[in-house]
């Protein structure tokens, strides 16, 4: 869905840029809905990402 690698998208976690996962399963996971949000530009308005 992204074109990075996991490390990049962990320090984009990390600093912030984009929404810490959820765990299920005790795994992080991110919803894919949020994530496309992101992309599209459609979260940009929001302020902080849901948690």
């Amino acid at each position: 869905m992204l074109d990075m690698t996991p490390a990049e998208f962990r320090r984009l976690v990390d600093g912030g840029h984009l929404p810490p996962p959820k765990s299920i399963g005790g795994l992080p996971r991110w919803e894919t809905s949020t994530l496309r949000r992101i992309i599209s530009g459609e979260a940009a308005d929001d302020g902080d990402f849901e948690t």
